[in-house]
């Protein structure tokens, strides 16, 4: 899901209708960027669509 927003801006009508489906906040970032919201380790942390990306694929690389 995270792929859709690349390229995107938080206003966009897509990004808007999407964020309503998907079980993680999305919150406007620098330049209307949307980034997501996400816990991890017990604090709050934002992440752009590019670097989730990035970390599944590295996941994805240390399982193979």
């Amino acid at each position: 899901d995270a792929k859709r927003l690349i390229g995107r801006r938080f206003s966009d009508a897509s990004v808007q209708s999407d964020m309503k489906l998907w079980p993680f906040k999305i919150i406007s970032g620098p330049a209307e960027k949307p980034m997501i919201g996400v816990n991890y380790k017990g604090e709050d942390k934002q992440f752009a669509a590019e670097e989730i990306s990035s970390m599944v694929l590295m996941k994805m690389r240390e399982i193979a």
